[in-house]
């Protein structure tokens, strides 16, 4: 005989789980908005001025150097304006953290990032390094430039080539280079 808990915690793991299916093409939805509004220039979520300074803020943490492209050319900010897009708290939270970061900024010079000297930009993400919107923050710029671009970062499969990932449609072995030595072992024998 099945106790009301047992049936509660069945019921609630069916709604958990029905929840689930049914969000997954709402979430889709909003990444594939990410990359429809990076073709068309506009930002669903972000206003020109946030997405300046999310700009900005990503370009530190994720600079474009002798290596490759950071996070400015690979256009993490219209990652992070379709991660927001549907998410009223996630959106919150960074409009929140981006206050925090105008005020970090003003004692600088301007309460805006971009407006800054590129060393004043580096002294001012220094000192909120151990914020939890830093954190965020850096999380979502190494999201946005190795995800794949249909989540609107990523732009022409930049991250991928900075890291060396060959973006094939199927893997036969060896798969690469640094399994090749084990599958020749194999072969011998």
């Amino acid at each position: 005989m099945n106790s009301r808990r047992t049936f509660l915690k069945s019921s609630a793991a069916a709604v958990g789980g029905s929840w689930a299916v049914m969000s997954a093409p709402v979430a889709l939805s909003v990444f594939d908005l990410g990359c429809s509004n990076r073709a068309t220039g506009r930002f669903s979520t972000l206003t020109e001025s946030e997405a300046a300074e999310v700009e900005a803020l990503t370009a530190l943490i994720m600079p474009s150097d002798e290596t490759g492209p950071g996070a400015r050319e690979a256009g993490v900010v219209w990652f992070v304006d379709a991660a927001v897009s549907g998410d009223p708290d996630g959106l919150q939270e960074l409009r929140a953290g981006l206050a925090e970061l105008s005020a970090a900024a003003a004692g600088y010079g301007s309460p805006l990032l971009s407006a800054l000297s590129p060393e004043d930009q580096l002294a001012v993400a220094t000192a909120i390094q151990d914020t939890d919107f830093f954190g965020a923050m850096r999380s979502a710029t190494l999201n946005g430039m190795f995800a794949h671009p249909r989540h609107g970062g990523n732009r022409d499969k930049q991250g991928w080539q900075l890291i060396g990932f060959d973006d094939r449609h199927a893997w036969l072995p060896p798969f690469g280079h640094y399994d090749a030595p084990y599958h020749n072992e194999n072969d011998a024998t």
